[in-house]
């Protein structure tokens, strides 16, 4: 059931006109109540979504009865999809991200103020981060904000309920893509996550049960937490970029005389450039490798 108080006044309410109840006989609970636009508030419950409008008044104190009609009402957006942990409900312009069983969704507002659900989660490209996630703990414990046009979201793996969460995940609005994985110590995980000034700038800051704080996004290697009191050990990451099939727009023979790359690497990182030609003697060509011998981060 939801009970909604009257403008200004919170301790007022009138049952007829602002309760509620979602659900029913539906073996289903509300985890949220989240604010919306236009006199309207999100129902996130366990197996569900709903959307609240809230009741407008033809008169201005709703004492009118001639003209004032209870146009309150509450509607099921979806059925397919629930929240799973009340922290992690965030609003971002015109979406709305929150957790799920099934992982990260995000719930699309249209220019008619619509919401609409997707049924294949934002977390998709990152499934397997999830298998590690408890279940049973993330209602209490997971936690997300909003910083900077990306979605952050402390998850626990841990089964111990004293540990906080240890995972962190974060997806950039900017490139649409999941952009980093942090995972954290039982003895520095994450209860929650603030925005804060930090040197000018609002930063993230990670604050564990201990109560000490912890800058994301600082180390530009190594983990965030620097629990040793140096950047920690870093693990090489070899990856690849594919250009484009360049055929000139005709297909006679041509001469391939030369590749440039232009790159920034750390020291003692390496970029080898490789063309593959269609031809049948020759399948792979390398080039070139560029090295940074030179002992300067860049």
């Amino acid at each position: 059931t939801i009970a909604i108080s009257d403008v200004l006044d919170a301790d007022l309410y009138a049952p007829f006109w602002n309760s509620f109840r979602v659900g029913a006989g539906g073996n289903d609970r509300i985890v949220a109540i989240h604010p919306w636009v236009e006199g309207q508030a999100l129902i996130f419950c366990r197996k569900s979504i709903w959307l609240a409008s809230l009741n407008e008044f033809a008169s201005t104190d709703g004492s009118d009865f001639s003209v004032d009609t209870p146009v309150s009402r509450v509607t099921q957006l979806t059925n397919e999809i629930g929240c799973s942990a009340r922290n992690t409900i965030v609003t971002a312009g015109n979406f709305v991200f929150f957790l799920s069983d099934a992982g990260i969704y995000r719930l699309d507002s249209r220019l008619d103020l619509t919401l609409r659900g997707d049924t294949r989660p934002l977390s998709a490209p990152i499934a397997t981060l999830f298998d590690d996630v408890i279940q049973s703990r993330v209602e209490g414990d997971a936690v997300a904000v909003w910083h900077n046009n990306r979605y952050v979201v402390a998850l626990p793996t841990s089964a111990d309920p004293l540990d906080g969460n240890q995972l962190v995940v974060c997806w950039n609005a900017l490139t649409e893509t999941w952009e980093y994985r942090d995972t954290y110590p039982s003895s520095s995980s994450v209860n929650t996550l603030i925005v804060g000034p930090y040197d000018n700038k609002r930063r993230i800051f990670s604050v564990p049960r201990s109560g000490n704080l912890y800058l994301l996004e600082q180390q530009t290697a190594g983990a965030d937490d620097n629990a040793a009191g140096s950047v920690n050990d870093t693990n090489p990451i070899t990856g690849s970029t594919k250009t484009r099939r360049y055929n000139f727009g005709e297909l006679s023979s041509k001469r391939f005389l030369r590749s440039i790359a232009d790159v920034v690497i750390p020291n003692g990182g390496t970029v080898t450039t490789k063309v593959n030609i269609i031809d049948p003697d020759k399948a792979n060509e390398q080039l070139g490798t560029i090295t940074n011998s030179t002992g300067s981060a860049e």
